[in-house]
């Protein structure tokens, strides 16, 4: 293209005879090839421009998602909690379906802590973790709401199947001997369970009903290593 504006320019300073015809063609003929060219340039210019945009999304996506999960165990943090927790109230209304939680909280977790450092801990609540997703159903959703605290979100669940799934996660913890790194003692574990139904309400209403279940179904307990 540029090509051609150069001879159409040498065009006003020379003469070529008129049985010449090569020149019409140097003048005219690459502009359209030129201009081709320069519209498949555009073209991939704006579809690279558009998969970096794509790109900056996915890792900006990821940066706001990693905060949602746990920093210590594979899962969902009480954020993420609370954002599923919207939409499976709301679910939950529209389907006219039962929606259950369950709180689990380790009894005397400050011990463990305090007997054999935060690491040893840290190290019983991701083994709990795991075993607590094993006694789990594929569409229940477990979270770490803080500390040694865990909640299981229910769809479609009753109350008193909810019930029955809490006992069974409050036996599966009572049956991980968990063993120390250093001294290799066997730490056994306890935990207290509650289960609430939601109701047409707030996450954050439903979580402190939750927790105020709890509150009446702990116990005192001695722990054994």
């Amino acid at each position: 293209m540029f090509f051609s504006w150069w001879i159409d320019a040498l065009d006003e300073f020379i003469r070529l005879p008129s049985h010449i015809q090569w020149g019409h063609w140097l003048e005219s003929g690459p502009m359209p090839i030129g201009l081709i060219l320069l519209t498949l340039g555009i073209y991939h210019w704006h579809r690279e421009q558009l998969a970096i945009s794509a790109q900056m999304e996915k890792r900006e996506r990821g940066f706001r998602e990693h905060r949602l999960y746990d920093k210590l165990t594979p899962l969902g943090s009480a954020d993420y909690l609370k954002r599923q927790l919207v939409v499976s109230l709301e679910e939950s209304l529209c389907q006219q379906q039962p929606l259950s939680l369950v709180v689990l909280d380790v009894d005397d977790f400050s011990a463990i802590n305090n007997a054999f450092g935060h690491a040893e801990g840290d190290e019983v609540l991701s083994a709990l973790s795991h075993l607590l997703v094993l006694n789990l159903r594929r569409q229940d959703l477990l979270c770490r709401l803080a500390g040694d605290r865990f909640v299981v979100l229910l769809p479609n669940t009753g109350e008193s199947q909810a019930k029955l799934l809490a006992l069974e996660l409050q036996q599966a913890v009572a049956s991980l001997a968990h063993k120390t790194r250093q001294q290799g003692e066997r730490i056994q574990l306890s935990a207290s369970v509650a289960v609430v139904m939601a109701l047409n309400e707030t996450p954050d209403n439903l979580l402190r009903r939750l927790n105020l279940s709890l509150a009446r179904a702990r116990r005192p307990l001695t722990r054994t290593a």
